[in-house]
């Protein structure tokens, strides 16, 4: 069984033609797959950059490409990431859908 975040890659993220772009929801993706993978219910991608040797943020497209596509993403300010913008992307799990 695959994850939304697999399913989205094939789907999807193929057919995006700015280079970049699609580096970017690539990234954003795998670090959602791995939260997925971790039975974690969400996943958070930095929005503002923080001078770490293997930093990257996610593009405001990319925030965008997640939200049409099944995620829910919330935009904050996080004391716990220097007062940096963060997305908090979220997604149905069973747990959750049980608990509706």
């Amino acid at each position: 069984m695959s994850t939304l975040a697999e399913e989205m890659y094939k789907e999807y993220v193929l057919k995006v033609e700015d280079e970049k772009l699609r580096k970017n929801i690539e990234e954003a993706l795998e670090d959602v797959k791995t939260s997925m993978l971790r039975h974690e219910d969400e996943c958070i991608l930095l929005m503002d950059w923080q001078d770490l040797p293997d930093d990257w943020v996610a593009f405001p497209e990319t925030i965008d490409y997640l939200r049409e596509n099944g995620f829910t993403v919330e935009i904050k300010d996080d004391g716990r990431w220097r007062e940096q913008r963060v997305a908090y992307v979220t997604w149905p799990t069973k747990e959750n859908i049980e608990k509706i």
